[in-house]
């Protein structure tokens, strides 16, 4: 396998192989390959920083972690909501597409998205579709369970590994069904309102969906 090799070059004169390279003042980064042999080198950069006062403007992404829950929140209340600086990801975009599934609109509009309240019942099973993320299967998993929706829960890459035991064990004790505990899942049933404890050392998102629903 080829071998990259970097120097700054300092000196005026540098020898290689049957070559001689002549450098400038400011010295050549170098790097040789082998196998088949190449020779490629590029200007190295002098950059000067003075202090100053700053001014102008920066957009802060917005957190994904709000966002989740404000999209939840949004669907559940009783009018239309706008959550605003609501940066796209694909979490984001999860949660948007099971909202969408059981029954909400949700409109993006550059930043942010206008969400209508969910509004239907379900006589068939959804598919809710959590892509890779872990924050929308745990908190829509107990929302849905509180909805009476019947579902089923699919991931994608390393989801299905994630654990879910706690909680499914403790919707189930609140009267939901569940045909196991990892994904793909299928939810039945309804969770029924109550006290529920949950492992202090678990996920909090375990505590948040069940905050929400």
């Amino acid at each position: 396998m080829a071998q990259a090799i970097f120097a700054v070059i300092k000196s005026s004169r540098f020898q290689w192989p049957n070559r001689a390279v002549e450098t400038e003042s400011k010295g050549r980064c170098l790097m040789n390959s082998t196998g088949p042999f190449l020779f490629a080198w590029r200007m190295c950069m002098e950059v000067t920083i003075s202090p100053g006062r700053l001014a102008g403007k920066v957009a802060v992404p917005g957190s994904k972690s709000m966002a989740h829950r404000g999209l939840i929140a949004a669907a559940l209340a009783d009018g239309p909501s706008r959550i605003q600086n609501a940066t796209p990801s694909g979490d984001i975009e999860a949660t948007v597409r099971c909202l969408t599934a059981l029954g909400a609109e949700i409109r993006r509009e550059g930043e942010d998205l206008e969400v209508t309240p969910l509004h239907r019942r379900w006589r068939e099973r959804i598919v809710l579709p959590c892509g890779e993320s872990g924050s929308t299967l745990r908190f829509l998993l107990p929302v849905a369970a509180a909805l009476g929706a019947p579902a089923r829960f699919t991931g994608e890459g390393r989801l299905p590994e994630r654990p879910l035991g706690p909680l499914g064990e403790t919707l189930i004790r609140g009267g939901a069904e569940l045909s196991g505990f990892q994904l793909p899942l299928e939810l039945a049933g309804r969770l029924r309102p109550g006290e529920y404890r949950l492992p202090g050392d678990v996920s909090s998102q375990y505590v948040t969906g069940l905050l929400l629903a």
